[in-house]
C-alpha cells in the first residue's frame, strides 16, 4: 500500500518526507510565502469549479463530494497526471497539498484515499475470435484436403474417415 499524506499548503512546516504534490487548478498565494512548497504540481487533478464551489463543510456532505470527485477523476484529460501520481507513489512516499483547509474534508484527502487502494487488477483480454491459427488437426490425412465441415467423419474428396 503506497505511503500518501495529505497536508494543507498553508499550514505550520514541519517534517515531510516524500515528494510533495500540488493538487491545485491555479497556484495558491501561499505559493510565494508558503512554508511548504510542492516538488510537483498537477493542476489537472483538482476538482471542477462547479464541484469546488459544493466544497463540503460538514462530514455529512463530504461522502457526496467525494463519489463527485471520484467521477471527475475518471475524465481522459485527467488520467495522464493520474498515472503520473500513481507512480510517484508507488516509487515513494508521497504528500499531496491542498489549499484547502481541513485538508481531512478536501479533495487531496479523496486523492490520497484512492492512491492507498490496491491497484484495480487488470480485466482478461477478450477472446479474438475468428479461425485457430493452425488447421493441421483439421487436415485429411489420405488426400491432404481440409474437408467441409458439414460432411461429418469423412472427407468429401477421397471419403477417408476424418476425426474433425
Amino acid at each position: 500500500m503506497p505511503d500518501v499524506g495529505v497536508r494543507c499548503m498553508n499550514g505550520r512546516p514541519g517534517p515531510s518526507r516524500g515528494v510533495r504534490v500540488l493538487v491545485e487548478r491555479s497556484l495558491p498565494l501561499a505559493w510565494a510565502t508558503g512554508p511548504v512548497r510542492p516538488d510537483v504540481w498537477l493542476p489537472a487533478l483538482a476538482p471542477s469549479a462547479s464541484l469546488r464551489r459544493l466544497c463540503p463543510a460538514v462530514e455529512v456532505a463530504f461522502e457526496e463530494f467525494a463519489v463527485r470527485y471520484a467521477r471527475e477523476l475518471e475524465e481522459p484529460e485527467r488520467q495522464p497526471q493520474l498515472r503520473l501520481l500513481q507512480s510517484l507513489a508507488a516509487d515513494g512516499p508521497v504528500v499531496l497539498l491542498a489549499s484547502t483547509s481541513p485538508v481531512s474534508l478536501s479533495h487531496a484527502a479523496v486523492l490520497a484515499r484512492r492512491l492507498r487502494l490496491p491497484a484495480r487488477t487488470a480485466l482478461a483480454p477478450e477472446p479474438e475470435g475468428g479461425d485457430p491459427a493452425c488447421w493441421a488437426d483439421r487436415i485429411c490425412p489420405e488426400c491432404g484436403r481440409i474437408p467441409d465441415a458439414s460432411t461429418g467423419a469423412t472427407c468429401r474428396s477421397c471419403h477417408a474417415a476424418t476425426t474433425g
